[in-house]
């Protein structure tokens, strides 16, 4: 285990043990936990950790709330890049929509999930087209 992953583990303890495991913040902690693991190789256990993090943000913060839609992008972009990019299709939808809605079309983050949306539906057709 490394040092940075030993940090994050104690802070989401911290944050589950003094704010509670529904906490907005100890969402914000598990994501950061997830997208360490997810750089370590880890990626099921990121997998379940943004899982994770989505669910207390949309308990707490409500389906439409801009945090959720970063959560959602996160999920979205760690299904991507570990290869499951069907599955990764609905949250990045999600994620897009929430962050124009919220943020506006021309805000840097709906820029950049955007972006990220645009490159997911670029690798789905591509997989596609090498099928037929």
């Amino acid at each position: 285990m490394t040092w940075p992953q030993c940090f994050f583990e104690r802070a989401l303890a911290i944050n589950e043990k003094t704010l509670g495991p529904g906490h907005s913040s100890t969402a914000t902690t598990a994501s950061n936990l997830a997208g360490l693991l997810q750089t370590l190789g880890y990626y099921e256990e990121a997998k379940q950790l943004y899982k994770r993090a989505l669910t207390i943000l949309e308990e707490t913060l409500g389906s439409n709330h801009p945090s959720t839609g970063t959560a959602l992008n996160n999920l979205a972009n760690h299904l991507f890049t570990t290869g499951y990019y069907e599955e990764a299709k609905p949250f990045s939808e999600r994620a897009l929509a929430i962050s124009e809605k919220t943020m506006g079309i021309n805000h840097l983050d709906t820029i950049r999930i955007r972006k990220n949306h645009k490159k997911l539906v670029k690798f789905i057709q591509k997989a596609k087209n090498k099928k037929n």
